[in-house]
């Protein structure tokens, strides 16, 4: 099931790139998906993720991004180019 962002959003998405169900393209838990369907290479197609969550500690930005990295690896390769 799809999920709920905590915080109000809105952005457009650049040209190419089309929403999908988060359920049909296998990303439940997930709040927004789009895909790029000219970009599929090897069954790869690039996408755009959304999900979050409110946190209440002193975490700081560069902490939460890098607790993330391991959860993307999950799904593949991560590399970090800027920090």
């Amino acid at each position: 099931m799809a999920a709920t962002l905590p915080v109000k959003i809105s952005f457009s998405l650049p040209d190419g790139w089309r929403a999908a169900p988060p359920d049909e393209v296998g990303a439940p838990n997930v709040a927004f998906v789009a895909l790029h369907p000219d970009s599929i290479d090897e069954g790869f197609t690039a996408n755009i993720t959304i999900s979050g969550e409110m946190r209440n500690d002193s975490a700081t930005i560069s902490q939460i991004a890098d607790e993330a990295v391991p959860r993307l690896q999950q799904g593949g390769p991560v590399r970090v180019l800027k920090k």
